[in-house]
């Protein structure tokens, strides 16, 4: 049986990425703008919210600086705790690699770990797959979002136990930590910028929920890197971990 699980993670593994399906920002944002909360997902999370990217853009602002709004943009929860005090409202922006005191962690590690996941959602396809042949149940994009985000808001501020109840949510939480593990320390965060609110304290219960963002400089993620990644999920399967979860 474990021979059979590592000859279909590494054929799963081999596939090349699927076409990005994010709207990425065009530019560099500035330091301060002003955010439209735009829409959802659309794809509900067995956690009773959505899950994967959002929509949003930045509006023209004489606060900011900005002249004109912006195309729609794709942006990642990385909060679950807590919530945008406005759908509409000021935003500091932080590079993930660069200077974070404006963010509600400052963190570079929580950051880049959030941000190397949610680099995740466009090749969703390619994680059905492997999850399919590791656990040998159904996936759809609903439980693989759901893991996936489950394991970003836990890289945050938690909780981390989201979709525990599910299998196959807890399939793929199981698959993304491992991936995370294994490559997020080393993901470059070139591109990815923090959005936090501006107009209210950080430090308040339930306020000031957080987002990324990503731009066109951000690097496509690579095949070889999941490659190179698959040898944790091997050695998880070796131990017999992924094959208890079936």
């Amino acid at each position: 049986m474990k021979r059979v699980l590592l000859f279909a993670l590494g054929a799963a593994l081999a596939l090349q990425p699927a076409p990005a399906t994010a709207q990425i920002f065009n530019g560099t944002p500035l330091p301060l703008e002003y955010l439209n909360f735009v829409d959802g997902s659309g794809v509900a999370g067995t956690y009773g919210v959505e899950v994967g990217p959002y929509s949003a853009r930045f509006a023209a602002s004489p606060v900011t600086g900005r002249s004109t709004a912006t195309p729609q943009f794709s942006v990642y929860c990385v909060d679950y705790l807590h919530f945008a005090n406005n759908a509409n409202g000021l935003v500091n922006v932080a590079a993930v690699g660069g200077d974070l005191s404006t963010t509600r962690l400052g963190d570079f590690g929580r950051y880049q770990r959030s941000a190397y996941l949610s680099s995740l959602f466009d090749s969703w396809q390619d994680h059905e797959v492997v999850l399919e042949a590791a656990t040998g149940m159904s996936f759809n994009r609903r439980h693989v979002w759901s893991g996936l985000h489950s394991v970003i808001w836990g890289a945050a501020t938690g909780p981390d136990n989201l979709g525990a109840g599910n299998l196959r949510v807890a399939a793929a939480r199981e698959y993304f930590s491992a991936l995370a593990n294994s490559n997020a320390n080393s993901f470059d965060t070139s591109g990815w910028f923090v959005l936090s609110e501006a107009d209210v304290a950080l430090g308040a219960a339930h306020s000031g929920q957080e987002f990324l963002v990503r731009t066109a400089d951000v690097p496509e993620p690579s095949t070889v890197l999941l490659l190179l990644t698959g040898l944790g999920l091997l050695g998880l399967v070796s131990r017999g971990r992924l094959a208890e979860i079936v």
